[in-house]
């Protein structure tokens, strides 16, 4: 955690169909720690089938306004997944979890003084 921004490192290697509830858990308790931004790291996550990219999905829709989600550190594999399924044009992607920090620390300097 940094800030008001929080890192949550996605414990599952394989996001399918029978990890989905625990993902889909796994997530929401992720959004209630965080105090600012989410940005889950996805670096260990070797792959993600339709079931898993529709709890993203429907997650992103469903935060409170104001609260960002943001994805790091995608592996080539589930990058493909995401990008097929569009998911990216919801939810920014960075190479890595400190880049996504970096964007948001950016972010809120522009808006302190703006």
């Amino acid at each position: 955690m940094v800030g008001p921004n929080t890192v949550h490192h996605v414990g599952h290697r394989s996001l399918t169909l029978s990890v989905g509830s625990e993902f889909r858990s796994e997530l929401l308790a992720a959004i209630g720690r965080a105090h600012g931004s989410l940005v889950l790291d996805f670096s260990h996550v070797e792959c993600i089938d339709s079931h898993c990219m529709g709890v993203l999905v429907l997650t992103a829709r469903l935060l409170p306004k104001g609260f960002t989600l943001l994805l790091a550190g995608l592996q080539t594999s589930v990058e493909r997944s995401l990008r097929s399924a569009h998911i990216q044009r919801l939810l920014p992607v960075y190479p890595d979890a400190e880049a996504a920090l970096r964007h948001l620390a950016e972010a809120e300097q522009v808006a302190e003084h703006a």
